[in-house]
């Protein structure tokens, strides 16, 4: 079996079991399993199922979200509906997963500063806020940011997935000058996997708008995203065997610590916007990515 032919078979078992409801991931990876016994995916290059529905959620061949509980569920969209049990093809740039550098994102995704934006490819730099264009070099690209009506759009999608298109409170926040902070914090505290599910559209959308940009733009796209963090995690799998025991007494140590003495020890910020944002903590301003 193919990529192409799996990817196809597994929308076909969304669309014939999702019922109103949606089909639980859980039961999904049952039915994939029973229908294909002893077939691993992994040989596809699918490390698991969640990297399936990503290629398929791109194509916009199905949708998914996670209930109050945290589980998962999907469903195929009519275009889904049309294309079950055929080869799928044509949606293998998934977006997801992908991290954006942090200037990169703010370049094409904040509304201030204004002014003019532009990457330099030689030094694969970032300049915002110009008041005028720049006498550049052939080096030198413009930037042009995603509109806020585009973003908007992406908001009401989600809204018309969800069944919250004549939500009065959820409208208002996006009518706000500042409507991506009301925006998001209203859908926080109305459900958290409806600000899990904006937060994936737009980061899908943003990077699919980079994307297209770098490429009109003869810029490579690995250049645009922020490998740290893929760094740190292809280099944890390769950790010696001394590596391994000093984590484990490091981590044997910080179990012995009063909570003040913790508080002592210096941890990059990131972590903990990152476990912040994964506990749905209420941090203000604009969520990065």
């Amino acid at each position: 079996m193919t990529r192409e032919e799996f990817l196809g078979a597994v929308l076909q078992l969304i669309t014939e079991n999702h019922g109103d409801e949606g089909l639980f991931a859980a039961h999904l990876g049952s039915l994939v399993r029973r229908a294909y016994e002893g077939f691993d995916w992994k040989a596809l290059g699918f490390r698991n199922l969640s990297a399936i529905l990503d290629v398929l959620e791109n194509g916009r061949l199905v949708r998914r979200e996670t209930n109050e509980k945290g589980a998962l569920r999907v469903w195929s969209t009519e275009e889904g509906a049309k294309a079950s049990g055929s080869s799928i093809s044509w949606v293998e740039s998934p977006t997801q997963g992908v991290r954006l550098r942090k200037d990169i994102w703010s370049a094409f995704v904040l509304e201030v500063p204004l002014g003019l934006r532009y990457f330099d490819k030689e030094s694969q730099s970032v300049v915002m806020g110009l008041s005028r264009a720049l006498q550049k070099p052939p080096s030198w690209v413009e930037i042009p940011p995603i509109a806020r009506q585009t973003q908007q759009e992406w908001a009401h999608e989600i809204l018309a997935e969800s069944d919250l298109s004549s939500d009065t409170e959820l409208l208002q926040a996006l009518a706000e000058e500042r409507w991506f902070i009301k925006f998001t914090e209203a859908l926080r505290i109305r459900a958290h996997h409806l600000w899990l599910s904006w937060n994936r559209k737009r980061t899908c959308g943003v990077v699919a708008h980079v994307r297209k940009w770098a490429k009109d733009n003869t810029i490579s796209f690995e250049s645009l995203v922020d490998v740290s963090k893929r760094r740190a995690e292809k280099t944890s799998r390769f950790l010696t065997a001394d590596d391994r025991q000093l984590r484990r007494t490091l981590m044997a140590i910080i179990e012995r610590m009063t909570t003040s003495e913790l508080l002592d020890i210096r941890v990059p910020l990131r972590y903990a916007i990152d476990v912040a944002g994964a506990r749905g903590s209420p941090i203000s301003g604009e969520k990065e990515q």
